[in-house]
């Protein structure tokens, strides 16, 4: 009889040697991959908040201005106008003050005293339109009814609206695309 021959023991069923540099690449290219998808995760999220930060940012100098006296239609008038545009609510830029003033109390369901509070910025802001003398300012008082009334508008609107505005601000996004509130 002839023999036959047979392989010759090969290494590849030994175990593992831990200190072996190939069995080590293949872990740490896992973790990389785990830390890679992590980051890309990390910065699109970051991405996606910079809208957020940017209106956030908005509203606190607008308020902020506010208080020190700076002028109502071009700090808390604006800032209750492009909340409302964040939140779906349709003010036309052609609309005068006391036009915008009713689409924002339909809007927001005011009661009669959130109501009063519109109306006495709306009185502040039509003076400082339309008046040579320009009104005695109140920062204080002015930054809570403006709260307020942003607080109502928030309010009166659904959770799924309330994200969006935080998330995709459309005022923001209007600005940067050029598409105005009516298109």
């Amino acid at each position: 009889p002839t023999q036959t021959p047979t392989a010759a023991p090969s290494n590849s069923a030994a175990p593992l040697d831990p200190n072996d540099s190939v069995a080590d690449a293949g872990s740490q290219s896992a973790t990389h991959g785990w830390l890679w998808a992590a980051l890309i995760v990390l910065v699109a999220v970051l991405v996606l908040l910079i809208p957020a930060l940017v209106r956030s940012a908005q509203r606190s100098m607008r308020l902020r201005k506010l208080g020190r006296g700076s002028p109502l239609v071009e700090t808390g008038w604006r800032e209750l106008l492009q909340t409302a545009t964040d939140l779906r609510v349709v003010v036309s830029v052609t609309a005068t003050p006391r036009d915008a003033a009713r689409t924002l109390a339909a809007s927001a369901r005011l009661g009669d005293d959130d109501l009063s509070v519109l109306h006495d910025l709306l009185s502040r802001v039509e003076r400082e339109v339309f008046s040579k003398r320009m009104p005695a300012r109140a920062g204080a008082e002015l930054v809570s009814q403006v709260r307020r009334l942003l607080r109502q508008l928030r309010g009166a609107a659904g959770w799924q609206i309330r994200g969006a505005a935080c998330v995709a601000p459309r005022s923001i996004w209007q600005r940067l695309t050029g598409v105005s509130r009516d298109d």
